[in-house]
């Protein structure tokens, strides 16, 4: 059976085992990774906004190509494949028929619905909507464990320390904590120091375009 991962807004995710959370703090992130993809986001404020934050763009690294969906400003959007075998780069081609680059198909749902396939095993559909970008990430065939914020392996630590954090509160009530919770009673803080810590991409995994977009936020 497919499964399905989805990041949208600002932002909220559902990884491929069905668990919601938001993760908020800006900066560049492994979102999905497998032996095929890693699937990179850059999380940014929101124009004129303090607490808002949004995707402005999203990348795709196989072994073969980078392809890259960003906005350049609130209402610009630019698309692009990079192929490493010719060192290459180009716009994306607009069409509603399948085009194939190296080891990905790509083809336009729609003006600003991307649709991309990796080698018939996973498939990405790119949203740009009102300066932010969404994902539905559709695992159509799993040969190993995924990871990633929306991955596999995190999402299973997710669900897991929620179950240890709402067995603590029917042992012992505490209602003197008002932090925020998250899935099962998570807290917020944690989702954000694990995921800051273990999805940060580092300058040389860095296949996102836009300037310094590994450097350019604090995680905070």
């Amino acid at each position: 059976i497919p499964r399905i991962a989805i990041n949208f807004g600002d932002p909220h995710f559902t990884s491929v085992t069905g668990v919601n959370f938001h993760f908020e703090a800006p900066g560049a992130y492994h979102l999905f990774n497998s032996s095929i993809v890693d699937a990179q986001v850059l999380i940014v404020p929101c124009n004129n906004r303090v607490s808002c934050r949004r995707i402005s763009e999203v990348s795709l690294r196989t072994s073969k190509t980078e392809l890259s969906v960003r906005y350049n400003d609130f209402e610009t959007v630019v698309s692009s494949l990079f192929d490493k075998t010719s060192n290459t780069s180009k716009e994306l081609s607009k069409s509603d028929e399948w085009a194939e680059d190296a080891d990905i198909r790509y083809r336009w749902l729609t003006d600003n619905i991307l649709e991309v396939r990796i080698q018939d095993e996973i498939q990405f559909n790119i949203l740009s909507y009102y300066g932010t970008i969404g994902t539905a990430i559709e695992v159509l065939k799993q040969r190993d464990q995924t990871d990633g914020i929306c991955g596999e392996k995190e999402s299973s630590w997710i669900r897991q320390q929620g179950n240890q954090s709402l067995t603590s509160k029917n042992q012992i009530a505490d209602t003197s904590n008002n932090d925020t919770t998250d899935q099962q009673g998570l807290t917020q803080a944690t989702i954000q120091k694990r995921l800051i810590t273990r999805f940060r991409i580092l300058e040389k995994d860095n296949s996102l375009t836009t300037k310094y977009a590994s450097r350019s936020y604090s995680g905070r």
